[in-house]
């Protein structure tokens, strides 16, 4: 049945995204549908792309130690989330990894490890709703969003087509999936 239903697929901040349909929300056309999608998508794309110069998590990561770095609201609230995660796991959930992911592998000194080390922390940023902004403690923090921002899009996409009026839906991004209600017949849905 789920090859019968309603799919909207692209591409989005560097892999690909699937939302399956059990019906195109009321009141709406199919092209309608898509183009919210893509709205999310494009409105967390430059929020939290790291790989985009232009994104507020890349001005972030390239901002001094002390300013206050004006951002979307997702990004504060993708901050907060992994905020949480960072508490509820002890530490090993730490977006601010990145000065360690960029030490060249098996070819950095004991002294480039604890330097970059020195860096990471969830306590080296800080964060405030209104308005949005986020600012680092020390120089040389940077995020990497990788293991949260597609979830995070995930849930978005799925919010918004709930506010669309879908009772029942299936959203993919780059592996991370979520579903809402059931297929029409009453199924659960089925990942492939």
């Amino acid at each position: 049945m789920a090859a019968e239903l309603p799919t909207l697929a692209g591409p989005a901040m560097g892999t690909t995204y699937r939302v399956t349909l059990g019906a195109i929300p009321p009141n709406l056309s199919r092209g309608e549908v898509h183009r919210e999608i893509e709205a999310v998508l494009a409105r967390i794309d430059q929020a939290a792309n790291t790989w985009r110069q232009d994104s507020d998590a890349s001005r972030f990561n390239c901002a001094a130690a002390g300013e206050w770095v004006a951002v979307a609201g997702d990004l504060v609230a993708i901050v907060e989330i992994a905020r949480g995660v960072h508490a509820r796991s002890a530490g090993a959930f730490d977006i601010t990894i990145a000065p360690l992911l960029r030490l060249p592998p098996g070819d950095s000194s004991e002294a480039a490890r604890a330097a970059a080390l020195a860096r990471v922390g969830m306590q080296h940023i800080e964060s405030r709703a209104s308005p949005p902004a986020l600012r680092k403690r020390i120089d040389g923090v940077e995020m990497d969003l990788g293991g949260i921002g597609p979830g995070y899009a995930v849930d978005q996409i799925g919010g918004r087509l709930v506010e669309l009026g879908s009772t029942s839906h299936l959203v993919e991004l780059g592996g991370e999936v979520r579903a809402w209600g059931t297929t029409p017949d009453g199924s659960w849905w089925r990942v492939r």
